[in-house]
C-alpha cells in the first residue's frame, strides 16, 4: 500500500527533489513501477487519484485532516511552559510552504516573547537554513 499527498511527477524546479524527480528520471521510473506493484493506493485529492489512476486502479481518496471525535478526546499533556508553540511538518517537497512563511517568523519573534516555533523537518537545503538562522 502507498500514501501520496503529492504529485510526484511535477516537482517544482525550485524545489531540490527536482534534481531527482524529474520525466524520465530513474526516480520517477522507480515511482512509477512502485505505483504497479503496490496492491493499492491511498490519495489526499481526487486531483491525484485521476493521476494516479493509469498505474493503479485501486486507489482511495482520504483527504488530509484532523478528525476532532478522536482529536478533542485526546488527554492534553500537560504544560510546561506558558509560551505559545507554533509548529510547522514537512519534506522537501514542502520547503517552499517554509519558504513562504519564513519572512514572518523573526517578527513574530521580536514582537511576541512568549512564542516559540517548532519545526520538524525532512530536508532542508542549506539556503533556507541560512535564511533562517534559528533553524540551524
Amino acid at each position: 500500500l502507498i500514501e501520496l499527498d503529492d504529485d510526484a511527477f511535477n516537482v517544482n524546479p525550485e524545489n531540490e527533489g527536482s534534481k531527482v524527480f524529474y520525466p524520465g528520471s530513474d526516480m520517477a521510473d522507480m515511482v512509477k513501477d512502485q505505483l504497479e506493484f503496490a496492491s493499492g493506493m491511498i490519495v489526499s485529492t481526487e486531483y491525484l487519484k485521476r493521476l494516479y489512476s493509469s498505474y493503479n486502479p485501486y486507489i482511495e481518496v482520504i483527504p488530509n485532516g484532523i478528525d476532532f471525535e478522536i482529536w478533542d478526546k485526546l488527554k492534553k499533556p500537560e504544560k510546561k511552559s506558558r509560551k505559545i508553540r507554533i509548529g510547522w511538518s514537512g519534506g522537501a517537497a514542502h520547503e517552499e510552504d517554509l519558504k513562504i512563511i519564513s519572512k514572518v517568523i523573526p517578527p513574530i519573534l521580536t514582537k511576541y516573547d512568549n512564542v516559540e516555533f517548532m519545526f520538524f523537518v525532512f530536508f532542508l537545503t542549506g539556503q533556507l537554513t541560512r535564511e533562517l538562522p534559528l533553524l540551524e
